[in-house]
């Protein structure tokens, strides 16, 4: 949702007059109104709760698109069919999206009529672009779309809290804490990763060593966010570091109120994941752990962000391409980026005093960080 916002700023500035409408799952509905791009009114969602609630309100939301009649219908899902055959069942006259041509393992019919092939080399708010350009290019002109996207802007709009949000937010903390926490820094840890593709996860070891690093500054806190079923990990980590500096903010906020949080705190270290993304939406300096997945593709757009990525000869192994599927069984690419260059990026940013790195032991690959 958020590297989607760049394309909808290009189609008010390409078609002032134009109205955009998003459908999209329920649970992403507070992503979109965060970003205030779409009126509420204008955002159809789909329910996953269970299957009948998801037929219901598929076949619902089709209905309300068919009788909106769309002229132009973009699916974004790389090539996910359900989406493909919603776009076609939509009636709209121009229906755009990635189809395979020759790529093999990915094939979703023929329901398109501007078939955009997927570069795997342009970064993912970058390929949501060249859809809405497929628009003004000829529909016979395959594969699309032939034309420079990369050089297009991808700007993110900028969210500044109410000032009755921040202030409940510090209050929040200064009860979690136990005491205020006016003048001390706040680190925020993010150990997890969507279930969808778990090895993601920086190993449970780093994040403890980095906590106990963290914390040996007197004047740090740490706080660790996920959602709430992200609590066993949190606890588990808690348990390695009892420290009263050491907060669990695990399942205790909204999404809004999260993004509240960073503009609150000192910096965010987190696994590629949302947090990352959403967290591009402020000034808060960020170092985000790649491995499985690439930050040319998947980096977030923040001012203040730091990409830490090993480039073993494996990674990236998960892709549009391969469905999100790994063999991987052990995250070698995350284990080989350690806590001291964690440590570093976070000094780099201005987000941590130097201090004198405890030696890895052994040799460490090289560590390429993306700004």
């Amino acid at each position: 949702m958020v590297l989607l916002h760049p394309l909808i700023e290009r189609a008010r500035s390409r078609w002032p007059d134009c109205e955009v409408w998003l459908l999209t799952f329920e649970e992403s509905r507070e992503v979109v109104e965060l970003l205030g791009a779409i009126p509420p009114e204008r955002v159809l969602t789909i329910s996953t709760c269970n299957p009948w609630r998801f037929a219901s309100s598929a076949l619902a939301a089709l209905h309300r698109v068919r009788a909106l009649a769309f002229d132009a219908v973009l699916d974004l899902e790389f090539f996910a069919r359900f989406s493909a055959i919603l776009a076609f069942l939509s009636g709209a006259r121009a229906r755009v999206g990635f189809h395979r041509f020759h790529t093999e393992g990915l094939y979703r019919g023929d329901l398109l009529t501007h078939r955009v092939a997927y570069n795997p080399y342009l970064h993912t708010a970058h390929s949501f672009l060249t859809l809405l350009e497929a628009l003004a290019h000829d529909p016979t002109d395959a594969p699309m779309v032939k034309s420079d996207v990369a050089s297009l802007p991808l700007t993110l709009p900028r969210f500044v809290p109410r000032a009755s949000e921040a202030q409940a937010m510090r209050e929040r903390l200064d009860a979690i804490a136990g005491a205020p926490i006016a003048g001390q820094s706040l680190y925020l840890l993010n150990p997890n990763a969507s279930e969808l593709i778990p090895i993601r996860r920086w190993p449970f070891e780093h994040y403890v060593a980095l906590a106990e690093r963290l914390l040996a500054d007197p004047t740090a806190l740490v706080a660790l966010i996920g959602a709430p079923s992200d609590r066993p990990s949190a606890n588990a980590i808690c348990a390695r570091v009892p420290s009263p500096r050491l907060l669990d903010l695990t399942g205790q906020t909204t999404i809004r109120e999260l993004v509240t949080l960073f503009t609150l705190a000192t910096a965010l270290v987190t696994n590629d994941s949302g947090p990352a993304h959403f967290a591009s939406l402020t000034s808060l300096p960020t170092v985000t752990l790649f491995g499985p997945e690439t930050p040319a593709l998947y980096g977030p757009l923040g001012p203040r962000q730091t990409n830490l990525y090993a480039q073993l000869a494996c990674s990236p192994c998960v892709s549009a391409s391969n469905h999100r599927h790994s063999a991987c069984t052990r995250a070698r690419c995350l284990e080989a980026i350690s806590v001291d260059q964690v440590l570093g990026a976070l000094t780099a940013l201005g987000a941590r005093a130097p201090v004198t790195a405890v030696p890895a032991p052994g040799p460490v690959p090289r560590i390429r960080a993306v700004s």
